[in-house]
């Protein structure tokens, strides 16, 4: 089931699944209701859920932190 986690405005859903014997957590950060940008954490798998998990939302957070930085919107392609 996935999670929703608020962090400086932004909604951070997690949505973790299994992959064979490991683990993998999409994050998809999302503003006003509208995705704002989507993805895995380095795509990597890893052997517990909460490992997924915790990987996905420290990428999720850096992302927002970086967009907050540069004041662009996520995945405006801006840098």
């Amino acid at each position: 089931m996935p999670m929703h986690l608020e962090y400086k405005g932004h909604t951070i859903e997690l949505i973790p699944s299994a992959e064979g014997l490991m683990w993998a957590c999409q994050y998809v950060i999302m503003k006003f209701n509208e995705t704002e940008i989507a993805g895995f954490p380095d795509g990597n798998t890893y052997d517990t859920r909460e490992d997924a998990e915790a990987a996905a939302l420290t990428k999720a957070k850096s992302l927002i932190d970086e967009s907050a930085m540069r004041k662009h919107p996520l995945g405006s392609g801006l840098s």
